[in-house]
């Protein structure tokens, strides 16, 4: 039997743990591109400059085979960190892409979280899309997951 090599992000953690609350203000519904499948959408108003989810991290190391594009979907969930990837819980993967999303992403290494934030006022009943250009709305090349048409500016 061969021995395994135990994951050193299991027990030592290369984050703080502090606690995260679960967000309030969105849901998950049909999304409003047709195909897409889930969406998340505003549950109530939400204030440009608002963070509205907080949404912690299983940590991937690099090299991981769960990272091996070609016989796993989850490289095109994770959020790449400085030393490691991340699997983000709550509604992180949810979030479709737009080229001019209302809320941007910011990979928090130090919390092993993914911090959402409206970039405008996003009224009560609206989709919320992100970038997933690494949350940079000036980058307008075709991200590497499924079915995202090029940028047609």
């Amino acid at each position: 039997m061969t021995e395994k090599t135990p994951n050193p992000y299991l027990h030592n953690l290369p984050y703080r743990v502090e606690r995260i609350d679960p967000p309030t203000k969105v849901y998950v519904d049909q999304s409003t591109i047709p195909g897409a499948g889930r969406g998340v959408f505003a549950k109530e108003d939400i204030a440009a400059g608002e963070v509205f989810e907080v949404a912690p991290v299983i940590v991937v190391p690099f090299g991981d085979p769960a990272t091996d594009e070609e016989k796993s979907v989850v490289p095109h969930y994770y959020f790449t960190f400085k030393w490691w990837y991340g699997f983000a819980l709550g509604y992180a993967t949810i979030y479709n892409h737009a080229y001019e999303p209302n809320a941007l992403y910011e990979k928090d290494d130090e919390l092993g979280a993914v911090i959402f934030t409206a970039r405008y006022d996003i009224k009560a009943g609206e989709e919320i899309f992100t970038t997933y250009n690494n949350s940079d709305p000036s980058d307008k090349s075709t991200p590497m997951n499924f079915g995202i048409p090029p940028y047609q500016g």
